[in-house]
């Protein structure tokens, strides 16, 4: 007896902490789900190519300017630094930076309550009063629904609960009376079984929900019923008590959007499910969520952090972004759970977009950006934040995950595991240099149709990019490759290579750190039409002496692994 007392109260001790300090919480390894958005069409070439130069700080070739001009004049001033809206836009490329203002991010015009720990637990207990008690009591106390009570005394319910769940009672556990029931305590779990909502007034449960006399005395109510709604808080309390389970693994599908050029993955912030663009050349999170004018969030899923009950703004924090074609965010920044594909941070920094451009607002099944390079080109301001990998990485049953990009069929991200099935031969593995930030290597010769190895220029440097739709490499790699491919041509109507739609293209192997040589399939480089029979090239030039970009290009051929462990990345062949 007392060795289950005593283990009774370091399980309570545990999740005390867990669910109010611990920066990490799971020990898990997940998968996300991305969904096609057949209503996107997509960005051109021209607009894909600029977008990688924006979004690494590098100016745009005038070729490239004139091309877009052309397509849209008023379009094209957007990509000129002199004519950008008002506000500073951050540049991972440097280190330092002057702050975003207030007056830049609208923060006089966001109105967003802080909760401390207090409100939380002051939301948690019901109109009941009873004191929690317990495992579920604590789960209750800190995220109940509030017409109930943590210890699950259902004061408004008469059985079948009216909001069709464990009101009050975030695990469904026993212990309370119904203060409005005829009789009986109920004892069951309403979170695995129970009566169903649907029927709020009625003077009963259900055989199954935990009832001891099968009348009135229903504190759980069941998880769900027929007139209920999901709720996002109750998401989060599973959430949190998963995490003594650890070492988790799970298999979850991910599709391209349309024409290959991005790809989206449903998260869960506060418990609420928003689809987020996987970025690993970026290292910010942020959202759109209901601050932003009605303009900006019609039609499109949003945050709304003043329904979640584990949010908290950080007072003072700001952040301004800014990605490729001119598009990107800024705003204020809190902390919040956030949940992908079922690890945990419960405490990852989420910022909110108080302004955002166009080129957002347009594609509307894109909820925001996370970031997955590293925390030091994060940029919130005065402190940087760590990204979600970076704060869940030391609790995933191995610390890396993978990225497995596939053109036009279903793939996956996969967080804690590599799954070898999905690659042939042996996975090499490549040192990365991480000091700007990025997941960095050597690339330094090629190959077309795996001819000859040529050189390109000594000590060059790519990074892998899961946000970036085209791949740039150096200019002697570009050239010797169009070089093989008849009536390739650099236009200067189009800012970049075009090929003959009907091409048959040459692979391209690209050399990754040295010890690796990537094979990219021709087909995957024809990246769109352009007119006349025309098609922008997946494979376009970065600046002489300039960082290389490889992107989805190359994701589609090669399946990645991004270790954090030992800061190395793995590569090999999709099967």
């Amino acid at each position: 007896m007392y060795t289950k007392a005593l283990s009774t109260v370091f399980l309570f001790l545990e999740l005390v902490s867990l669910a109010t300090a611990a920066p990490y919480v799971e020990k898990r390894s997940f998968k996300v789900e991305r969904v096609r958005n057949d209503g996107y069409t997509g960005r051109n070439g021209p607009r894909a190519l600029a977008k990688v130069y924006r979004k690494y700080g590098m100016p745009l070739p005038d070729g490239l300017v004139n091309a877009l001009e052309a397509q849209d004049k008023n379009e094209a001033a957007s990509f000129q630094p002199t004519k950008r809206r008002a506000g500073k836009w951050h540049n991972p490329m440097e280190d330092a930076g002057e702050d975003a203002s207030a007056e830049n991010v609208g923060v006089e015009n966001v109105s967003i309550e802080e909760t401390s720990a207090e409100d939380v637990d002051a939301k948690g207990v019901g109109a009941g009063d009873v004191k929690a008690t317990g495992l579920d009591g604590l789960l209750g106390a800190l995220f109940g629904n509030g017409n109930g009570n943590a210890a699950g005394n259902g004061a408004n319910n008469e059985g079948g609960n009216r909001a069709g769940k464990g009101a009050g009672n975030a695990a469904g556990n026993g212990n309370g009376n119904g203060a409005n029931a005829n009789d009986g305590k109920g004892t069951g779990k309403g979170a695995e079984k129970g009566g169903k909502g649907s029927n709020n007034n009625t003077n009963d449960g259900n055989d199954n929900n935990g009832n001891a006399n099968n009348n009135g005395g229903n504190i759980n109510g069941g998880k769900k019923g027929n007139n209920s709604t999901d709720d996002p808080n109750q998401d989060v309390v599973a959430a949190l008590a998963r995490a003594r389970e650890g070492n988790l693994t799970g298999v979850v599908q991910t599709t391209p959007e349309k024409n290959d050029v991005e790809y989206l993955s449903q998260v869960k912030i506060g418990g609420q499910p928003i689809t987020l663009d996987f970025d690993t050349g970026s290292s910010d999170l942020w959202v759109f969520n209901t601050k932003l004018p009605a303009a900006a969030t019609t039609g499109r899923q949003v945050y709304d952090p003043d329904t979640s009950k584990t949010f908290k703004m950080m007072q003072g924090a700001q952040f301004t972004i800014r990605y490729g074609d001119g598009s990107g965010a800024e705003g204020v920044v809190g902390t919040d759970v956030v949940e992908v594909g079922g690890a945990v941070a419960p405490k990852q920094a989420v910022e909110l977009a108080t302004t955002v451009t166009d080129t957002f607002v347009k594609d509307v099944n894109n909820g925001g950006l996370m970031g997955l390079a590293f925390g030091s080109i994060n940029a919130v301001k005065p402190q940087k934040q760590k990204t979600f990998f970076e704060n869940v990485m030391p609790n995933l049953k191995e610390p890396l995950f993978t990225a497995d990009l596939r053109a036009g069929a279903p793939g996956a991200y996969e967080f804690g595991r590599i799954d070898s099935s999905k690659f042939t031969g042996q996975m090499a593995w490549i040192p990365v240099n991480t000091t700007k930030g990025f997941w960095q290597f050597t690339s330094e010769k090629f190959a077309v149709n795996g001819g000859q190895v040529q050189a390109a220029t000594k000590g060059g440097q790519a990074i892998a990019d899961t946000g970036t739709t085209l791949l740039l490499a150096d200019p002697a790699v570009v050239q010797g490759y169009y070089s093989q491919v008849p009536q390739a041509e650099n236009s200067q109507q189009m800012g970049g290579f075009v090929v003959p739609c009907n091409a048959k293209l040459p692979d391209l192997d690209l050399d990754i750190g040295g010890a690796y040589m990537a094979r990219i399939k021709g087909a995957d480089i024809n990246f769109a039409p352009v007119g006349n029979g025309a098609c922008f090239g997946g494979l376009q030039a970065s600046p002489a002496g300039g960082l290389a970009i490889y992107g989805d290009i190359m994701f589609k051929s090669q399946f990645v692994a991004f270790n954090g462990g030992n800061q190395s990345l793995g590569m090999a062949n999709h099967v």
